[in-house]
């Protein structure tokens, strides 16, 4: 028996942290700028396992040259968004499982 998989979007604030539930989530793939509001949310592309298991996943946005204190191990980078005709530059990690379950 094999579990489908498929690729769903969310919308997340541009701010330092987001903590969003997904169902099934397995791992996040990639960011852009929000198409319907681009100047203050980013999108997710996310690859989910078809479990019926609700996922809480923290979002981490983060501008160039901002510090941040959050462990690569389980928070891996998924990609770079440019907002504002390119003036603002955001990287975006996926924190899961979150570090208090650890």
């Amino acid at each position: 028996m094999s579990i489908n998989r498929s690729i769903h979007r969310t919308e997340i604030p541009i701010t330092d942290i987001t903590t969003q539930l997904l169902r099934g989530y397995c791992h996040a793939l990639h960011v852009a700028p929000s198409r319907t509001n681009p100047k203050t949310h980013i999108e997710i592309w996310y690859e989910t396992a078809d479990i019926d298991e609700t996922i809480e996943v923290r979002f981490h946005v983060h501008g160039t040259g901002h510090q941040f204190d959050h462990r690569p191990l389980n928070t891996p980078y998924i990609g770079t968004v440019f907002t504002h005709g390119g003036h603002l530059v955001w990287h975006v990690y996926a924190e899961y499982p979150l570090s208090e379950h650890l």
